[in-house]
């Protein structure tokens, strides 16, 4: 089963909808598949296994036992997850993708960190693998109880039972589970908007994503008191510059800790104003450490940091600090999907100046200022 090995895959997008209660992932998933399919992707959708589960009389608490019940959750997750990825395979070169209702790292909203663990062991896997490595995109819708409360409600899905206060927390839960992921996106309940706005901006997101565009701003900001952020996920990153006479920035990274390390290669070009064209592939263990070993650039020394990710009114943050005393100052960035994207900057960070077009601030020319050991 493709989910537990600790691997992601390279040939076909793997994209989880998550989100609160009454957050429009049944309708999100509809509107998306259609949209998907009017790009001429085949879609292949892997149901929630919770919901599927609860309608069969399979209900915790009820009939099955909590603990059990996460465990037929995580069985059926995987089995549904595998099937869906093995179709695709099937088709060859067709254009494919596979959209998962819920991820398996998802459930970690329904019960404990230790108990999650024990069942992420027992199929196989590690809680940080079933973050990072099972899907390459992750799109949060908010609840209608945060934002759109007049249209919160249960009587559309008989498995729903919360409240207004408890969905709104639930919703927190299920975000705060994903917060470390390399690709997460929000959809909130913005002001002024309807519910087909919210579906357009989900599948605008997801468009964007499928583009292989990246749209950055980074900020460069005084070292913070951690204790000062919101929920967040601490990432290590350690990235190598290689050699490249194709006017490309190439690199390798190994990203998260020793037990779901993920090894990425990714070659950016075309940078124009705020964007450039990203191509990005995972890579194993052996691939990194042979490009290493044959096509460091010695001229640019590694450059490792702690990425703290955390979400500030419904935007994914990524506050890099560096682990090299040479570089004093912490790095803030995030990914749009319009140069012209308003963002919001957190208060709880000084921010020095914007460096979005500050070559001097990117990671390729920080390399060159750190001295070898």
């Amino acid at each position: 089963m493709f989910i537990t090995r600790g691997e992601r895959v390279n040939d076909i997008p793997i994209i989880t909808l998550e989100g609160g209660p009454c957050g429009g992932k049944t309708d999100g998933l509809a509107h998306v598949r259609r949209i998907l399919e009017k790009y001429g992707y085949t879609v292949f959708v892997s149901p929630e296994a919770a919901t599927d589960l609860i309608n069969r009389g399979i209900v915790p608490g009820k009939t099955v036992t909590p603990e059990l019940f996460q465990e037929l959750v995580f069985a059926k997750t995987i089995e549904s997850e595998a099937a869906c990825y093995r179709a695709a395979k099937a088709l060859g070169n067709a254009k494919c993708i596979v959209v998962g209702d819920r991820g398996l790292r998802g459930n970690l909203a329904y019960t404990s960190e230790e108990h999650f663990a024990e069942l992420a062991e027992k199929f196989g896997t590690h809680p940080e693998i079933l973050r990072d490595h099972c899907a390459h995109a992750v799109f949060h819708l908010r609840t209608a109880a945060l934002g759109a409360e007049a249209f919160y409600t249960c009587a559309n899905n008989t498995a729903r039972k919360e409240s207004v206060d408890e969905a709104r927390a639930l919703d927190e839960r299920s975000l705060n589970v994903w917060i470390g992921h390399p690709h997460l996106r929000v959809i909130p309940n913005a002001a002024g908007r309807t519910f087909k706005d919210k579906l357009e901006h989900l599948s605008n997101e997801i468009l964007h994503f499928l583009n292989r565009t990246e749209i950055e701003r980074k900020f460069l900001v005084e070292v913070p008191d951690l204790g000062a952020l919101p929920h967040y996920a601490r990432v290590p990153i350690i990235q190598h510059y290689l050699k490249n006479d194709k006017g490309e920035k190439w690199r390798v990274r190994a990203r998260g800790g020793e037990h779901a390390r993920l090894y990425t290669e990714t070659k950016k070009s075309g940078h124009t104003g705020l964007s450039c064209s990203e191509n990005e592939r995972v890579i194993s263990k052996e691939e990194h450490h042979r490009l290493v070993m044959t096509l460091l650039d010695r001229s640019r020394r590694p450059i490792e940091k702690d990425r703290h990710c955390f979400v500030w009114e419904d935007q994914y943050f990524e506050l890099d600090i560096f682990l090299h005393p040479e570089i004093r100052h912490a790095i803030l960035e995030i990914e749009l999907m319009k140069e012209d994207q308003p963002v919001l900057l957190p208060p709880f960070l000084k921010v020095i100046k914007e460096v979005s077009h500050d070559p001097a601030w990117k990671n390729s020319a920080l390399a060159r200022r750190v001295p070898p050991h």
